[in-house]
């Protein structure tokens, strides 16, 4: 087989440079990332059910739930937890388990339980675990002078957060501390009193003026057009306007009967920067994208928001490319370092230093061959500190043949 490549030193060049195109071509296209896409073989249900104590939680929610999850395949433990508005189930699987379809099942399952849970419930979310669903980054927003909390979450919802979106790389970005808005109606007691009106009237009288009407088709000779009135109740305005009819038949607006005014929803939670309120952007990336591509243009583009939005501050913070980088680094130094040590190891066991070209071919040979096993032994996980001074002494004892002789 040597004789047959020594014979043949043109192809076994052009070979040589072939697979050097490919290396380089893949070590382009490889994704970087700071931890592997790993799937943690657990998945979590969560329940959320306002206005419910713990019992009736852990009684009419968490405990059909396990009943109907028990038959899961792979699953090796199960554990639940009920609190305050709040519950959880915990789905540990057996490692090797294929949690994408594991998913796929627990959510089936999930949705053929909905009917037999309490109707005013919301359907519990089926989260999955992995190693993607760490941010990249977070983008720390705070407002520097007065500005109200719901029209900056609506400029990062609508503008900010769009704009990251687009970027190249960019899987997922989440906004957490941001306010809504709702319509408030705080009915006058006494003037609903005074007409004989009661509350129910003017709640039903909301929710009835709220009702998407259905389509109308239209037939005007050979054509024929489908028609949807916009009914949706967008403002106060539209709210004051409608009509709740008393006993006696009067029909009287609700600007008359309640005060209907835009106010802000109970926030789920609070996020501080430092001491100061603001909204926090947490930023994923893709499977495939290069994090130590995908950063600069995530900087580059908040110094942009920086030099438009004046009113507001920017920081990037929790930066994994910087871990991403130094380990790289570092790795660059070991191999550099590492590499110099045991051809220096292979020179010192030579005896001598070369004094010519024909010198170098033997303590040449056997670094490489050292590499080759090491990697060898690395792809079968079979590497350690014995390995490794049985090579070495091996090593020693060749080449000392080949110094006496």
């Amino acid at each position: 087989m040597i004789r047959f490549l020594l014979e043949r030193p043109i192809a076994v060049t052009m070979i040589f440079v072939a697979l050097m195109v490919f290396a380089y071509i893949g070590f382009r296209t490889l994704p970087i990332s700071l931890l592997p896409p790993i799937d943690v073989p657990q998945i979590v249900v969560k329940v959320n059910y306002p206005n419910a104590s713990p019992e009736a939680i852990e009684q009419n929610v968490l405990s059909p739930i396990r009943e109907r999850l028990q038959t899961l395949g792979g699953l090796e433990f199960m554990e639940s937890k009920a609190g305050s508005e709040t519950g959880t189930v915990r789905l540990s699987f057996a490692f090797g388990t294929q949690m994408e379809l594991a998913y796929i099942e627990v959510n089936e399952k999930i949705d053929r339980l909905t009917n037999g849970l309490p109707r005013d419930l919301d359907r519990p979310q089926v989260i999955r675990i992995n190693t993607n669903d760490i941010p990249v980054v977070r983008l720390q927003i705070k407002p520097n002078r007065d500005l109200d909390f719901y029209e900056l979450s609506q400029l990062t919802e609508s503008i900010l957060k769009k704009r990251i979106e687009q970027l190249k790389g960019v899987s997922l970005v989440d906004i957490n501390g941001r306010r809504e808005r709702m319509i408030a109606v705080r009915p006058n007691k006494e003037a609903l009193a005074a007409l004989g009106i009661s509350e129910t009237s003017l709640i039903e009288t909301i929710r009835q003026g709220n009702e998407e009407l259905p389509g109308i088709s239209v037939e005007d000779g050979q054509f024929r057009y489908f028609l949807r009135l916009a009914t949706r109740i967008d403002n106060p305005a539209d709210i004051s306007r409608l009509p709740v009819l008393t006993k006696e038949g009067v029909a009287v607006p609700i600007s008359r009967l309640a005060e209907v005014s835009y106010a802000e929803t109970e926030p789920l939670g609070f996020h501080l920067s430092g001491l100061e309120e603001g909204l926090v952007m947490t930023i994923h990336k893709q499977a495939s994208a290069k994090l130590n591509e995908l950063m600069p243009e995530i900087y580059a583009a908040v110094d942009r928001f920086g030099e438009e939005f004046t009113y507001l501050d920017f920081e990037l913070t929790q930066d994994q490319s910087l871990l991403l980088n130094a380990g790289i680094d570092n790795l660059s130094s070991s191999l550099l370092f590492g590499g110099l040590f045991a051809f220096g190891v292979s020179l010192y066991f030579h005896g001598e230093l070369p004094h010519s070209s024909h010198n170098w071919d033997f303590p040449t040979q056997l670094a490489f061959n050292q590499f080759h096993c090491f990697l060898f032994l690395r792809a079968l996980h079979k590497c350690n500190f014995f390995i490794w001074f049985g090579l070495r002494a091996g090593d020693a004892h060749r080449q000392c043949h080949h110094r006496d002789g």
